[in-house]
């Protein structure tokens, strides 16, 4: 029995040692927790800071763009003609649609001082993404009745520069007359020959933060016949670069890039 009172003497010991210590192992705890508080809240307000660092800012602002007053009525031998010409849509999409991938468009027909007749288009978007970009030719004339019988490559040479805009040509057709179609699509500062080609530069701009513009040029004729394809095409080409020469560096490079 005289060991009972030795062994509550020491429980009872034991248990004012763990009070005396209980104490600061709890402040220590509490303060641990505060600096992971506060380590969270700092990766939380780094990670924001980079991310609005490297938030894609656009290259080109809209309001500087106004293709009706950058783009000549009247340039060399061709002069605008005030005609109810129909073009083929830039886009499938309706005008109202979210997809709609352009802000500013422009729509003329040219006649050559010799009777010649090419109609341009012009589509500009300021802001080239994966989901919105600008249409390819191939696809919105054959969402429009059109064939695409033939497809190939050209080149023009702006006068007064040394660099050459890569073309592509087509030889469509419909159920009442053929056309042919000279365009470049510029995504950038690349000309792209595709959809493939489209998306990775806009991925490689988006790498570097920037959202890229974006334009389809695109001059065509109206023929009764593809008899002529050549002839047809070196007018086209011979159009697009007086067009180029025409304009300020500015309009230049907004169109071609160059």
């Amino acid at each position: 029995m005289a060991a009972e009172p030795l062994e509550l003497h020491n429980l009872l010991h034991e248990k004012a040692a763990h009070s005396m210590v209980n104490p600061s192992v709890s402040r220590l705890t509490a303060s641990n927790k505060s600096w992971a508080y506060i380590f969270i809240g700092l990766l939380l307000v780094g990670a924001w800071g980079l991310a609005y660092a490297l938030r894609p800012t656009q290259i080109v602002d809209v309001n500087t763009v106004d293709l009706e007053r950058q783009i000549p009525t009247a340039f060399g031998k061709w002069q605008e003609l005030k005609t109810g010409m129909t073009q083929v849509s830039v886009a499938e999409e309706d005008l109202a649609s979210i997809f709609w991938p352009y802000d500013k468009m422009l729509s003329r027909v040219y006649r050559r001082s010799d009777g010649e007749v090419v109609m341009l288009a012009l589509a500009w978007g300021s802001k080239q993404r994966q989901d919105v970009k600008i249409h390819w030719p191939e696809v919105c004339y054959t969402a429009q009745g059109f064939r695409v019988l033939e497809r190939s490559r050209g080149s023009i040479l702006p006068i007064g520069t040394d660099s050459t805009i890569p073309v592509t040509r087509l030889v469509t057709q419909n159920a009442s007359r053929y056309e042919l179609v000279a365009y470049w699509v510029r995504i950038g500062q690349t000309i792209s020959f595709n959809s493939t080609q489209s998306r990775i530069e806009i991925l490689t701009e988006g790498l570097k933060g920037r959202v890229p513009d974006g334009i389809l040029v695109r001059a065509s004729q109206p023929l009764a016949s593809a008899s002529n394809t050549a002839g047809s095409f070196a007018l086209q080409q011979a159009f697009l670069e007086e067009l180029l020469a025409s304009v300020d560096d500015k309009t230049r490079r907004l169109l071609s890039g160059v």
